[in-house]
């Protein structure tokens, strides 16, 4: 029989902040799939307002122990053959940048004049699973909103988010 301390439990559970239970009736059927395989599933897609039925692209980073794995999901699941110091590095970013602990911006007070004047351009959306867990965080259109109604913590984090997984995402050196 092996004796794990209670708090090593506490800190896993407590490590995604602002998560609910995930419904896996409502779940997309390959991020459950992922899910249950996975210590943690970042999955990274742009979402267009102008275009709200068009099928979306993911970059999907998963972690099990010390070992992570790329997947780029359209049509069907593909594995990304990237080596692990570079899904380690896009995990470092993603931790260092507070996506585990960051709110939706939905949640944050923003009182921004110029909230309103932007229509029909794009949200970044990360969905981040872990042991039964979700946490969306949608941001729309930060670099414009970072420019217009600055000191708003979490969008230059999306950004420099979004940022590493584009430099990284297809560069299979």
């Amino acid at each position: 029989m092996c004796f794990v301390p209670a708090r090593v439990f506490a800190q896993e559970q407590n490590i995604l902040k602002q998560s609910r239970d995930i419904d896996y009736v409502a779940l997309n059927p390959f991020l459950e799939k992922l899910e249950k395989q996975n210590d943690f599933v970042i999955a990274f897609r742009v979402l267009v307002s102008a275009i709200p039925d068009s099928a979306a692209n993911y970059f999907v980073l998963t972690k099990n122990a010390n070992q992570f794995k790329a997947f780029k999901m359209s049509i069907k699941l593909e594995e990304l053959n990237l080596p692990n110091a570079k899904l380690e590095l896009i995990w470092a970013n993603f931790v260092q940048n507070g996506l585990l602990s960051m709110k939706d911006e939905r949640d944050l007070v923003d009182v921004c004049p110029k909230k309103y004047h932007i229509y029909n351009a794009h949200s970044y959306e990360f969905t981040i699973l872990s042991k039964g867990k979700i946490k969306t965080l949608t941001y729309y259109y930060p670099e414009y909103y970072d420019e217009a109604c600055p000191g708003m913590d979490g969008r230059k984090k999306i950004i420099n988010s979004v940022a590493i997984v584009e430099l990284l995402k297809f560069k299979n050196d």
